[in-house]
Parts: C-alpha cells; structure tokens; sequence
C-alpha cells in the first residue's frame, strides 16, 4: 500500500455571502504549472470576476516573480487558472493575492512555500559485488518532480571512491542524455578491498549515492532456504523449520545439513545433523521455557549444508520470529474520532503472522463507557465489525477484545470537536485504469446543496469541477482517468453546509507510470549461448537501459539494481510532508483560510479504512562453453516509431537463472520501468555443471569434481572427457602421454549424478579444464571450458601496496595531478593544511595518529625523520612552499640545530634532502657527514647506506646527489638501488617505491639517451642474438624466451650511449629456518567439511617497550577450503584488528593490526572444505612486520595426509593402488 505523501495545500476562501471557495497548491517551486481552482455558489451574483497575482521577492526586497490575471467565474461553476514558473525560480518569499473587481468585495493574501529540491537520481551498477580487475558498468539517472528528465540540467558530477574515501575516478562535467549519464571503470588488479561508492552531485549538492563491493569470491550454484514450517509460537515450545537447497536453475541437492539454534544469550540450545535431498524438515525443541514479555522474540539459527558430491559449503544465519500469540489484531477506524450522538463504526482486523485474515478467533469486546459487551467470533475475512453510539457526555473511548491468551486489544478513541453532523463521503466503484472512466458514489447528509471536486497530483490541481445534488443523499460522480493522474492521486470533495466547510479525501494509486513501458522475452528456458529474443514496447524515440546478472549475485546484495519500489520512493521524497491523524488538511498538505464565523469539519478519509484504492485485474559437434560472465546484457536501445522494439541477444554458457531488468525515459512522459526483474534460466536437456576451485597448488592431485543433469525422460549412458590442454594436466593413473581421459557414467533423469576425475597440475599460472560429455543414444552433448589457477606450493610475499601518512599521500598526489586530472587539488591543499597546523612549538613534527612506520615515529631521535619528511612535502609543492613558509622556516631552525648530532643514516639522508630543497646554507654540511656513514659492495661499483630503511634512505641519498649535481657520484647508488628492484620493476615497500623510483627517475633525466648508438649482442647455449639501441629508441627490449635451464649468459656491448641492463630470476628461501621475530601460536579445530583455527601471535622485542610496525598476518589454508563472508571471530580487543581481507578466492585471509607487542593477540579463522585433494601441501600461517619484512614467524600446518588411492575411483586408480 503506498501512503499519500503529496505535500498539497488547499487555500479556502468563503466570502460574507458564503459563496466563494479558492482552491491551490501550498507549495510552489521552479518549471512548476501551478493551478488554482475558483468555486462560485453564490446565490445573488451570475458571475464574479476576480484579479489574482503570484509575487516573490528575494530576502533583498527585489521583484524575482510577479505574474497576475484576471478571470470570470459563472456562478455554480468552476473556474481555473495556471500559472507557468520559470525554470530559473529562486528561493524567496511568494504569495498569492486574490482581490475582488467590479465592486465584488473579496481579498485575501496567502503565503507559499518555495521547495528548492527540483530533481533527484538513482545509480544502477550491473552487479553488487567485482572481483580485483573487473570493470563496475554504472548508470545515473536524473529525474525532476515529475519523473521527467530535468531541461535545465545538462551535466553532473560524478565521484568513485574507494573504502578510504579517496577520490578513485571523477568525472567534473558528465553530460546527460535523456537525463542519463552511463559510463564504466576498470577496477586495478591489486585494488582496496571493500566498500566503494558513486556519488552524483548537482550544483554541490549530492543527489544520489550507492555503494559496491570489491572482494575476492567465487559464486556458489546453488542456495539454501531456511523458513518455519509453521508460525513459531510461544505455546510450541520448539521451532520447526523446512530446509530446501537448489541449483539456482533450480535442481534440487543432496547433502548433510547441520542446524543449531541460539537464544538470546547466544548459547546454543540444541544442534540437529542429518541427511537430506532437496528438501528436508527438522524440529528443534528450546531445552529452556521460552518466556516472551513483547509480544515476539527473535532467536538465532545458523544452517550448514554441505553438498554431497562437492563438499560445497553453504552456511545460513537466519533470524526467526517466535510470537506470543497465534494471531494479531489491529483496530480499524471509519473516522480516528467519533462524533458523540451518532454511530461510530470500527472493525476489529485478525490476522495471522503471514498476513492471512485470521477466521473463527472468538474472544469478549467491551467498551465500559457505552456499556457495549459482546462475545463475538471473526468472519471469513478475519473481520468483527462493530456499531457503538456513544452519548453525548462521553469524551472517551476504550475498546478492548480479550480471550484465552488475554488482553490483544486495549485502544482508546477520543471525541471529535464537532459544530454540524453534516458529512460528505467518497466511495470508489470502478477499477483503477488510465484512459477509463473512473466512477465514485457522493453520499451526504440532508442540506448539502452543492459539492466541488478536486484531483491532486505531483503538487497541482489536475482536474476539478462543481456538481450540484438536488436535495438527493448519494451522487454519481464521474470523469476520465488521465496522465496527469500517473502515478498517484487524491481526490477531495468539498461543501459547505450552515456556515462549515465539510470535505472527504480518497486516494488512488494507478499501476503504470506515465511512461507505460513493457519487457518480456521468448521463453523463460533458453540452452546456453543461444539467442532470446526481447520484446520492448513503449513510447516512441524513447531510450531504453537494459541489464542482466545472476541470480546467484543477489546471496552478496540487492541494491545495485533499480527496482519499480525505488522509483516510488524517489517520487515520494519531492513530496513527503508529515501525516497527522487528526488534521487531514494538513496530512495532504492543504490549510484553509474562511471568514471568523465558517469552522471546518473533521474529514473523511478512506484510506484509514480500506488503503489505497487500487484496480484488481485478474547431436551436433558441441560448442565449448567458455563465455561464463556474472552480468551482460548492459545495453541501450531506442524504442521504434511503432512504439515497440524487439532485439536478439545470445545468452551466456553459465547453467543458471537470470535476473533482467529495463527501463525507458522520454523527454516528454518520464519515467517507466517494469514492475519486477525477469527472471528466466539458461538450462538444456543434458548438461554439465562444474563445481571447480578457485586455485589449485601444482604437484597436488585434485578431484575435478562435475554434475550431470538428465531431462530427456529416461536413463541413458554418459561419456565424459576431460582433456590435457597445452600438456597443462596429468591424469592420475594413467600414462603421462594421454591427452584426454574418458570415463562413463549412467545418468538416470531428474537427478544430478557425479563424476570427478583425478588429476595434477604441471605447470604455475593458468590450468585450462576442458570437458565435454556426450549422450551417443541421442546424439545429445555439452562441454565447458574454464580456467583455474595454479599456485605455487610454497608462501608467495604480498606486494600489495598501503598509504599511510597524510605527507605520502599529499606528495604521492601531487604528483600524480601533473598526469591526472580527476585527482582534487582541493583535496591535495587540505592535506598540507592539515600538516602545517599539526607542528610542535619547537618546530619539529610528532606522529598524532596510530604508529605504523617506526622510524617516522615523532619520539625517535627526536622526530628527525618526520620532521624532515613533512618538509620534503611542503617544499615540493610550490603553493605550500608559499603558504606555508613560516612553517618551513621553523622547521628548518629546529633541523639545521640537530644536523651535526645526527647519528642514525636514515635520519641524515632524509634530513640532507631537506636542506638541499631548501638550499638551506648547512646543506653541505650535512652532505659530507652523509657520505662519511656509507658502504661500498661489489668491488666498490655500488654505494648504500646501511640502515634499517636501507633502500629508502639510499632513495634519499641519491637525490641529494642529483641536487648538489654530484651525478657522476651518483652512478654508483644508482647501480645499488637498480639491484634492489622486484621483478615489477618496483621495491619491497611502498615507501621505498616512491622514494627510490624517483631518486632513480631524476638520476635518469640528466643521463640523457640522446647520444646512443650501440649494440646488444647475448649469447646463450648455441645462440647469439643482436640487438641495436640509437637514441630514438625508448621501448624496453625484453629477451624472454630464453630457455629455463640456461645456466649461463654472455653479454658484450659495442657503441656510445647508456642504458640498464637487467637480469630477473627467482629463488626460494625456507622462512622456517630463520629466526622469528614473532611468538606465533595455531591451533587446529576441524571436522569432515570445516576447518577452524585459532591463531595467537605476539612481538618479540630486542628493547623493552618496542614495538612492530604495521603487523601481517596471512593464514593460507590448505587445498580444498575456502573461507566464506566474515570468517574471523573471537577476536582479542587489546589491539583490535584494523582490516581483514579475503584473497585468491577465499583461500586466503590477510589480517593487518596497527603494530603488535608483548601482549597477546588472538583471533579464530573458519573454513569449509569445498573439494578433495591428495598429496596435499602444508599450509602456513604467516606474520611480518610490514615495513622491515625480515621481522617475521611462519607456522606450517596441515589438516589430513590422504593419498591418491584414499580419492581415486578404484577402476581410475594407479597400478600400485591396487596391490594387496
């Protein structure tokens, strides 16, 4: 039922002769046709005419709007006049003046009420949730109050942020078409986990934003309901509940199911295991009495199925209502007051808790103050209606219904202050359809003369007129259900009777919009990758959005679509006033103004008893399946001058069901969508469904582990062959030269029936699983392609990156603005605002926040490091430099003071970078001092400074040499810093990317390439290879085809110029063998499908009171188990967790803490066996100090020992399976 909100105001006016009535909205804002309504029943004038002006003026006092006409009005007529406002409306004072002419005596003035909100948005985004490297396909859609798009507004301002809030992607002036603004963004393929958000704004006010998430997941193909078998209740003493798990096409599964229940203590109360296929019913008793003091109480269940076949895990917590009492019961009003002397009518409303009417509830109704007493039993609509006649002494009611559970009802109902019994009442008696004759009785009492009727829609008087009654009790009223009704309406009758206004109001809520646009399609079963065709219909030219996504994304959130509910609720939020029971005029945004001696009566008002009025109508060769996305059909199209459209589009391979939106928008009628998603499924007569990991370890064997589903009616025998792409795989049991292997299985119809096959990955990176399965009776088959990963079996480092001090992220910016212009300069000078203010009287600069990098700790040697960080920042930024100079100036007394008793490399190369910024006359100084605590290696051709920060302070180092113009100095450092790069091309930490690519980068631009002229020659094996460099030539040169047992390189270079030289190789290092830094505890709980493990790890310090850096903890978990959504618990509060993330698919989970002590820090991690594995890995728990990652301690664990011959099928199993 949708609430009349319209924020409408009526303005009436009766005149000495009580003839007069002035009808118009309250409300008044820009592009607006605002429309006033003239009643005329005066007795003794055939026509008045009258001068109405709408003024307004600013708070300045000068003019903005004054527009008057004159108009004529017959009498027992009604007349209308519309003003049209400018687009250009500002907010000011308005009101309108109605003057009598001709002698006709009339005045009055009314203030309006300016609304400043013009248009609103909604954001569509083509699923809830994208994985590292996706792309987030989004909408913006501009509406004005008329669900129309907004003339007056071409462009928006569009922001993508990520779970910091920093401004990932802007678009400063994004055009509109047909008020839409549709665009896209590459996520990076190492992002910020988490929370995201598009935020659209118009003249710096924000219209509209939503929010996605960025996390690693794999979608589960099936889901499991968790409802109450019946309506829980108190007297029941336990909760019974039907299980149901599908394939979201909607098989059903066979697996082991596990319920526990909770109360509010959070205690279990009982725990239920057992077996079920498809659908299962289990009755948990509360081993307490469960007392409920409300009227309902939640308890707790959790639900864990685990697929037979797969070990698939689902885990469901539901919350699930217990009541008190089987029904409930609601007091239904004919008016929310009574009228003392005549017969007040109520009805009493049973429903059960599912809404259903509640028949045959008897119980006692009393209401003492009239002395009513009766035993009464509810009708076949849940109904007992009541007829009280309250005296003429009574103030006050109380109607109360009590039975065998007590008192359900107790409410009490005041007197209406009343000065006539005069009424007016408005019944609806045909349906609600545009373009019909909508068709309403009048009733009213004896005297009532004449009635005006008004319809009030999207803040205007859209239709109205005067009816005269001819002394007859009940009228016809009749008129044409038009547009300008869509999509909501009241409908208001009025009189006047002795001197008192008497109205009655009716809403009507239709079931189009004005733009009644329309989507179906074909079939609501297609085969993968075959064609459905669309069928559109709606108003011509008009654009149309179309989306799709899998239903199985609706498990992670609803709200990155756009439902027929939200677009209500945007029309709702033009109009939304206050309700009051007790003054209807003001709940549908009237006020009335009449002469001292006319009074209004209380109104009528249906939908407090009835709701809204609404209408009722009653074999071939198989194509590889490889197009699996989790959304498509993200498309525009344009509605054909027939007003129809139709398209053709291939449905993806996946084997599921689909969710497919639309909606359509034309300049002229707005707004239209489809009233529900349309949900269809892609399925064929005979099928496979894979159950694959996200990643797989090489030298493992793993189960591929497949379904296959039968729909041809009978049972038939199934080959299926999986087959070694590229030489990735080796089948278990069978010779390594084998590029495929087939087994057979019989298929019976209706039912999923496994097949799995053993194999082993021989190569890191990318596995290619190609299967194909093939019906030869019916000449029926399927195959898939898809890939999974193959890890490496030992722990890889994290490379991923993190900003943590305002300095870094202020420099890392400015930078970056040179090449982007979505980064907020604005942004950029807050942060160096924000670091000028937090300086120390002494000049120096002390950590405020949490400590994540130890040496910019303020309180080390005397902040030297991040006071001369800070200064690098504001001295790199030209209009911090100049803003912020006094701040530098103190900064440098308090530096150029310690220079000389720095003792720390780290501290000296970064304060020397600071002095040489500022030319600062200690400059150097402090160089010579820096060059006196470095180190030479390799025979004295590479320069360091050895520090905790080794690469960082070397970073610093280098671009002191590039400013005291000591280049040739310099190579050396150079040669140290490019030996200490990654494969990437980066260094171990962000810090010390930033400073050494840049002290590199400035090195660069003086060794200028333009005078090379040489060649490359490179032996290897039997092979020479020339390569020649000149000075135009800028790209990298890669030899990356050089075989993997090569053991040796030659190399020879001939020529003038410079250039880098580079040779990339991996090692492994055994972590276990070195010394821990870190007491790191694992403790394994496991069973036969989860895995828990609780993990305590603490610091282990060389000096009281120390500290790490920012801690790491990753927990990798062996093959086979994968974490779902929130899977940390039972944390320690000491040191809190700051951040978790879910990695690789959920096979591994990275926790971070600001820094880590003495004290012990603890937390339990949960994972749920998907698949089997033999020969598995060990797997590890590993901690490290972010920033000086040779901190560390790695536990290695494992969970069983199984061997191929534990999983292999035994016609499947190797030779040595089979001995004994």
């Amino acid at each position: 039922m949708w609430p009349c909100v319209r924020p409408l105001m009526v303005i009436i006016f009766v005149g000495a002769a009580h003839g007069m009535l002035v009808v118009g909205p309250k409300f008044i804002r820009a592009n607006q046709n605002y429309t006033v309504v003239v009643s005329n029943f005066l007795p003794h004038l055939s026509k008045v005419e009258l001068m109405m002006r709408l003024e307004g003026e600013p708070d300045d006092g000068s003019t903005i709007l004054n527009v008057t006409e004159i108009i004529e009005v017959w009498r027992r007529t009604t007349k209308d006049i519309t003003f049209n406002l400018p687009e250009d409306l500002s907010a000011g004072n308005y009101r309108i003046i109605i003057d009598g002419q001709r002698g006709f005596s009339f005045h009055k003035e009314v203030e309006l009420v300016y609304l400043s909100k013009t248009v609103s948005g909604l954001i569509q985004i083509d699923k809830p949730v994208f994985k590292p490297g996706d792309t987030v396909q989004f909408r913006v859609i501009v509406l004005d109050a008329e669900l129309k798009p907004p003339s007056r507004v071409k462009t928006v301002y569009v922001t993508i942020r990520d779970p910091q809030n920093n401004v990932v992607r802007k678009w400063s002036s994004a055009r509109l078409y047909a008020g839409v603004f549709e665009n896209n963004l590459q996520i990076a393929p190492t992002p910020m986990l988490g929370m995201w958000k598009i935020s659209v704004s118009v003249d710096g006010e924000v219209l509209v934003s939503k929010t996605f998430e960025v996390k690693e997941y794999v979608l589960s193909s099936f889901d499991v309901e968790v409802v109450p078998t019946v309506i829980p209740l108190e007297e029941h003493k336990n909760l019974s509940l039907t299980i149901a798990a599908n394939y979201h096409f909607g098989k059903p599964l066979k697996g082991h199911v596990k319920v526990e229940l909770y109360l509010q203590n959070g205690m279990i109360v009982q725990v239920k295991k057992f077996e079920m296929s498809g659908i299962g019913q289990v009755t948990l008793h509360f081993n307490e009495v469960l007392v409920l003091y409300n009227d309902q109480q939640d308890v707790r269940v959790k639900t864990t199925f685990v697929e037979q076949f797969t070990n698939w895990t689902v885990v469901k917590e539901s919350q699930i209502t217990v009541y008190k009492y089987p029904y409930r019961v609601e007091l239904i009003k004919e008016s929310p007051q009574f009228r003392p002397g005549l017969p007040f009518k109520c009805t009493l409303q049973f429903r059960y808790h599912d809404g259903t009417p509640a028949k045959g509830v008897t119980g006692k109704v009393k209401v003492m103050q009239v002395g009513y007493e009766t035993t009464a039993t509810s009708d076949d609509e849940g109904l007992i209606k009541l007829e009280l006649n309250p005296r003429e002494n009574i103030e006050k009611m109380y109607i109360t219904f009590s039975n065998k559970y007590g008192f359900l009802l107790n409410e009490r109902v005041d007197k209406m202050d009343v000065a006539t019994n005069a009424f007016l009442n408005l019944e609806l008696i045909s349906p609600v359809m545009l373009h019909s004759l909508l068709r309403f009785v009048v009733t009213c009492s004896d005297g009532v003369k004449f009635f005006a009727y008004y319809v009030v829609s999207k803040g205007n008087i859209v239709d109205s007129g005067f009816i005269r009654t001819n002394q007859e009790n009940t009228h016809l009223l009749r008129f044409m259900a038009s547009e300008k009704m869509l999509p909501k309406a009241k409908i208001i009758v009025a009189t006047v009777v002795n001197k008192i206004v008497v109205h009655y109001v009716l809403n009507i809520v239709f079931k189009e919009l004005q733009n009644n646009f329309e989507l179906s399609i074909d079939k609501q079963n297609v085969k993968p990758g075959q064609q459905i065709e669309l069928r559109m219909s709606g108003r011509p030219g008009a654009y149309v959005g179309l989306a799709a996504y899998d239903k199985s994304l609706l498990y992670y959130n609803a709200n990155h679509d756009i439902f027929f509910e939200d677009v209500m609720q945007l029309f709702e939020g033009f109009h939304a006033i206050e309700e009051n029971e007790f003054d209807k005029f003001h709940s549908i945004g009237l006020f009335a103004r009449t002469l001292d001696d006319i009074i209004f009566s209380g109104s009528h008002d249906m939908s407090a008893r009835h709701g809204l009025q609404t209408s009722n109508p009653n074999t071939k060769l198989p194509l590889y399946r490889t197009n699996f996305p989790e959304s498509w059909l993200w498309k525009n199209v344009t509605i054909r001058r027939s007003g129809t459209r139709t398209i053709y589009e291939d449905v993806p391979d996946s084997t599921t069901s689909w969710y497919l939106t639309g909606f359509s928008i034309d300049p002229e009628y707005g707004f239209g969508i489809i009233k529900k998603p349309i949900e269809f499924s892609t399925i064929q007569p005979f099928y496979i469904v894979d159950s694959l990991p996200y990643s797989i370890k090489r030298g493992e064997a793993v189960l591929l582990q497949f379904t296959l589903f039968n729909n041809l009616g009978q049972e038939y025998i199934a080959d299926v062959t999986l087959y070694n792409v590229a030489n990735q795989t080796e089948f278990i049991g069978r010779p390594v030269e084998d590029l495929s292997y087939t087994k057979s299985v019989i298929v019976p119809p209706r039912v999923g029936v496994p097949i799995s096959l053993l194999v082993k990955a021989r190569k890191l990176g990318e596995m290619a699983v190609r299967v194909k399965t093939t019906i030869k009776a019916r000449q029926e088959s399927d195959a898939l392609e898809k890939v999974i990963q193959v890890m490496p079996e030992s722990f890889v480092q994290s490379k991923s990156e993190s900003q943590l001090l305002t300095a870094f992220v202020a420099k890392s910016m400015q930078t970056a603005s040179k090449y982007i212009n979505e980064v907020d300069v604005v942004m950029v000078e807050k942060a160096y605002d924000w670091l000028a203010s937090k300086q120390h009287s002494s000049g120096r600069f002390d950590e405020v926040g949490s400590v994540i990098h130890k040496d910019m700790q303020g309180g080390l040697r005397n902040g030297i490091a991040l006071t001369s960080y800070v200064l690098t920042a504001l001295l790199e930024n030209e209009n911090a430099k100049v803003k912020h100079a006094a701040v530098i100036q103190k900064a440098m007394n308090y530096l150029s003071s310690k220079v000389e008793y720095i003792q720390n490399p780290y501290d000296l190369s970064i304060s020397t970078y600071a002095l040489m910024l500022n030319g600062h006359n200690m400059r150097d100084k402090a160089f010579d001092r820096l060059l006196t605590m470095s180190s030479f290696t390799n025979n004295f051709t590479e320069r360091y400074w050895p520090a905790t920060n080794s690469i960082e302070a070397t970073g610093y180092a280098l671009l002191s040499f590039v400013l005291a113009g000591k280049y040739e100095d310099g190579i050396p450092v150079m040669r140290w810093l490019l030996n200490q790069r990654y494969v990437t091309g980066s260094f171990e930490r962000t810090q010390d990317t930033f400073v050494g690519l840049k002290a590199l980068t400035k090195l660069a631009e003086i060794i200028s390439p333009s005078r090379n002229d040489y060649t490359i020659e490179l032996k290897y094996k039997k092979a020479t290879r020339y390569f020649h460099i000149y000075s135009q030539h800028v790209n990298i040169i890669d030899f990356e085809d050089i075989p993997e047992d090569t053991k040796s390189l030659e190399i020879n270079v001939r020529g003038i110029g410079s250039g880098l030289l580079e040779v990339i190789y991996q090692y492994r290092l055994n972590l276990v063998d070195f010394e821990h830094r870190f007491h790191l505890n694992v403790t394994k709980l496991s069973s036969d499908y989860e895995l828990r493990l609780k993990v305590c790890t603490s610091f282990i310090p060389e000096l009281t009171d120390q500290r790490s850096n920012l801690a790491h903890i990753e927990v990798a978990f062996p093959s086979g188990y994968v974490v779902d959504q929130n899977p940390i618990s039972e944390q320690t509060s000491f040191n809190p967790i700051q951040k978790t993330e879910i990695r690789y698919g959920g096979t591994s989970v990275v926790v971070y803490y600001n820094n880590m002590g003495i004290e012990r820090n603890c937390f339990t991690v949960t994972a749920y066996r998907r698949f089997k594995v033999a020969l598995k890995r060990p797997a590890y728990v590993v901690v490290y100090d972010y920033y000086d990652p040779n901190l560390n301690a790695i536990k290695l664990y494992e969970v069983d020992n199984q061997e191929v011959c534990d999983l292999c099928d035994e016609a499947d199993c190797p030779n040595q399976c089979k001995k004994g």
